[in-house]
């Protein structure tokens, strides 16, 4: 076994906006924390441009296909509906208006990590985002092990 204690565990990482109830971003990230040096960070995954509700209907259409009691006729007919999603997709990645509307995304939002170290009731760290937002912005927070 390595340094990583928790690598590769995924988490929802929310990002609110000062005295807003609702987070305005919603992201994937996975988490590496050394042993060494108490050092956790989270690698907040890319939109891609592909929303979270695309990539849950996906996922659910993936899931259902495999129950051994569908249909031929309803597993093809959620194949048909899994191929024209992948379709949409492929052709939202060769248009150039829908790229850089993705760089556009990726300017206004653009955070990619979050590093933090310290005690477990009192973590300090940065929060890395595009050049717009902020290349190292303070955060704060703690860690508890949920259960």
């Amino acid at each position: 076994m390595g340094t990583e204690a928790c690598a590769g565990e995924q988490y929802e990482v929310q990002f609110f906006r000062a005295n807003e109830a609702q987070p305005f971003e919603k992201r994937k990230a996975t988490l590496q924390h050394t042993l060494y040096n108490a050092t956790y960070r989270f690698g907040i995954s890319e939109s891609g441009g592909t929303s979270s509700d695309e990539q849950q209907q996906m996922a659910a259409m993936q899931k259902k296909m495999m129950d051994p009691n569908l249909s031929s006729a309803e597993r093809d007919k959620i194949m048909a509906g899994y191929q024209q999603m992948i379709q949409t997709m492929m052709k939202n990645m060769t248009d150039p208006s829908y790229a850089r509307k993705i760089q556009e995304m990726k300017q206004q939002f653009g955070c990619v990590s979050i590093e933090l170290s310290g005690p477990a009731n009192a973590l300090q760290g940065t929060l890395q985002c595009s050049e717009k937002v902020g290349r190292r912005l303070p955060v704060t927070g703690s860690f508890k092990i949920a259960g």
